[in-house]
């Protein structure tokens, strides 16, 4: 019914699309690869529109939680030194135990 559930944007890397060929993988009408960047060029303006944008500056010791499901997030060039860790946690873990230290009307934001 045309929705979605979940968009994944890297525009560093990305294969290109394959027109099938002898029953290689890949898309059979050249219609639907000129349609797929017509639409990926679109997406992307969006995504790069700066007034689509929140930019945040991070202090030292500033710890930051993004969900990938549901935020696209980018960085922008920085000059200096800096250190950056970084880890994956799964979503059921993760609420699981921060149910314990948050307040139940913050949760029930999430």
């Amino acid at each position: 019914e045309g929705g979605y559930a979940q968009i994944r944007f890297n525009p560093y890397d990305r294969a290109p699309l394959r027109l099938s060929i002898n029953g290689e993988k890949g898309l059979s009408n050249p219609d639907d690869i000129i349609a797929f960047y017509e639409a990926y060029q679109a997406f992307s303006r969006i995504c790069h529109d700066p007034s689509m944008a929140v930019k945040i500056q991070l202090t030292p010791g500033t710890v930051i939680f993004i969900d990938n499901l549901r935020v696209l997030h980018a960085r922008t060039a920085f000059a200096g030194y800096r250190q950056m860790c970084g880890c994956y946690l799964s979503r059921d873990n993760l609420m699981a135990k921060s149910r314990l230290h948050v307040e139940e009307s913050i949760r029930l934001q999430v």
